[in-house]
């Protein structure tokens, strides 16, 4: 396993890149929100400033829309340049939504969509999948998720526990454990439920157990990446991302071989 880092939008890649360096954290991952065609439009700049650092691409995340959406969405023209881009920068993995696609049959849109996607991102070199539980993405219950795994037995997932807790109403480590053989893409971040709060701190700061989800990690044979994201109001302010990001690599690094 390797560990990398979330690049928000308007991030300095550069900046980042050389935190990454001196960290000792091998990859970055790029983050796009409802990106438009013409976004993707710094390769070589991005390919320049691994060069220089020596760090990779772990991932190009690009959400709010989805593989299986309907045609006259025109999203398929900004995922297909964004999966370019994502080559073109040598990243390991591109993941977005599963779509929102029209009709009754969501698994089935995608089912039919996925081939397709899966062998453009095979011919990069790259995993490809699929977010859980936001817009973009009609994967939002623990049924859905099962039923389009059994549709598509290549699915690939990109997954984090806080994110199944919040968005999927469901057990972190039964959901792993039981999709894990899906696992393409792992995100790490962390809460605390106080009284009358809730908090965001970095993972080993919160309530998750680490130990017992590298544990299945481990035990799936997952060998891929594992990226920390900076989240809430607090961690996610310039001046303790960069903190965020040390101790959640600190904590998590013991779990990995």
């Amino acid at each position: 396993m390797r560990t990398s880092f979330i690049v928000p939008p308007g991030g300095d890649r550069n900046e980042a890149a050389a935190f990454a360096a001196a960290e000792g954290i091998e990859g970055l991952e790029l983050m796009y929100h409802a990106p438009s065609a013409g976004d993707f439009d710094d390769a070589e700049q991005m390919r320049a400033i691994c060069r220089r650092w020596r760090v990779r691409i772990a991932a190009v995340g690009v959400w709010h829309m989805g593989l299986a959406d309907p045609p006259e969405s025109g999203t398929r023209e900004i995922l297909l340049e964004g999966l370019n881009y994502a080559g073109e920068v040598g990243a390991s993995c591109f993941f977005t939504g599963a779509g929102e696609p029209d009709g009754g049959d969501a698994v089935g849109a995608l089912a039919e969509a996925w081939p397709h996607w899966e062998e453009v991102a095979g011919a990069g070199g790259m995993d490809l999948a699929v977010y859980l539980g936001h817009r973009g993405s009609f994967l939002g219950s623990e049924d859905l998720v099962a039923g389009a795994v059994e549709r598509i037995p290549s699915l690939g997932l990109k997954l984090d526990p806080i994110g199944i807790i919040r968005n999927l109403d469901a057990d972190p480590y039964d959901f792993l454990y039981r999709f894990g053989a899906n696992l393409a893409f792992f995100h790490v971040k962390d809460r605390l439920v106080l009284s009358d709060a809730e908090i965001e701190p970095p993972p080993g700061l919160g309530e998750l157990r680490w130990g017992r989800m590298f544990a299945i990690l481990h035990h799936h044979g997952y060998d891929g990446w594992v990226s920390i994201e900076p989240h809430g109001a607090f961690w996610n302010l310039p001046e303790n991302r960069w903190r965020y990001v040390r101790l959640a690599n600190r904590h998590v690094r013991q779990f990995m071989a």
